[in-house]
């Protein structure tokens, strides 16, 4: 009887204590969860792209600004980029999103070259519903280019063959660059017109 009686003690006590280990499962599962939050690795994002203000293309010429995100490979997070253009505040949402050289995600942005300066920062959503924030970039061009047409004509006081040659050189140059601008806003155009089309029909 004292055996069985001494059985039946332990059997209870291991009962108490595995009921002790089911119950402080979860808490100690939701604390492990918890800790491995914060010893995550805190997300980050900022400028990939290496123009620098004198590097800039012609004023209204495409302009691609690349952001990079660090510790995450996670190329689903949303990114968009705040930019003021010559005093013009705009939002851009990238065109598209990889895993660069060093597997990390990197987002494009295209926008169009400034006159004077460009002002911009990124932000990224975390899956964790939390804000992250660049710094603040600026590229400006170190002097303000002339807006006015390129005319097709040689100046007058140019009269040997070699001065000519290199005139025409410059100002096919420059005749290049105008057409890329009103090309790119040709474009523009087109994308304004036909969101206006998509927003007219949808009423």
């Amino acid at each position: 009887m004292e055996r069985n009686s001494c059985k039946k003690k332990i059997t209870r006590y291991l009962i108490t204590i595995l009921c002790g280990v089911f119950a402080l499962a979860p808490w100690q599962l939701v604390r492990a969860q918890e800790d491995s939050v914060r010893t995550r690795p805190a997300l980050g994002i900022f400028h990939a792209s290496e123009y620098a203000g004198r590097d800039l293309p012609p004023p209204g010429t495409p302009l691609e600004l690349r952001a990079q995100l660090f510790n995450t490979n996670d190329v689903s997070i949303q990114v968009r980029t705040f930019a003021t253009i010559d005093g013009r505040l705009i939002e851009l949402i990238p065109s598209k999103a990889y895993l660069n050289k060093d597997d990390y995600p990197e987002y494009v942005i295209e926008t169009h070259a400034p006159h004077v300066t460009i002002s911009y920062f990124f932000v990224a959503y975390s899956p964790e519903g939390q804000v992250i924030r660049s710094e603040d970039y600026t590229l400006q061009r170190p002097c303000v280019p002339s807006l006015t047409p390129v005319s097709a004509e040689l100046s007058d006081g140019i009269h040997s063959g070699q001065e000519r040659l290199i005139e025409m050189v410059h100002k096919n140059w420059a005749i290049e660059e105008e057409l890329r601008a009103y090309e790119h806003a040709k474009k523009l155009l087109e994308a304004i017109h036909k969101e206006m089309e998509r927003l007219n029909g949808s009423k």
